[in-house]
């Protein structure tokens, strides 16, 4: 939803889900959004990604803004907790 609002194509890369040892029953989900955007709808994108209710962190990325050629490539980290899982004290 995220990518598809944007009014634009943008590349959206998701790798499979990955369990973490710590804590237990959690789960992380990588993704990638790429494409050609003006910086400050990249800037909005991740405002609209850290106000989601699931921990997401952002570990790359990467704004080319020279003229006409405007590029990104963000990297979004989300954890989500597997229904069933047990936090840990």
């Amino acid at each position: 939803d995220l990518v598809n609002t944007q009014g634009t194509p943008l590349r959206l890369d998701v790798q499979a889900p990955v369990k973490v040892e710590h804590p237990a029953g959690v789960v992380r989900v990588t993704a990638t959004i790429s494409g050609g955007l003006p910086p400050a709808r990249v800037v909005q994108m991740i405002h609209r990604i850290e106000s989601r209710t699931a921990l997401s962190t952002i570990p790359t990325l990467t704004i080319r803004s020279d003229g006409s050629n405007r590029t990104f490539s963000l990297t979004v980290q989300a954890f989500y907790r597997m229904p069933g899982g047990t936090p840990e004290p």
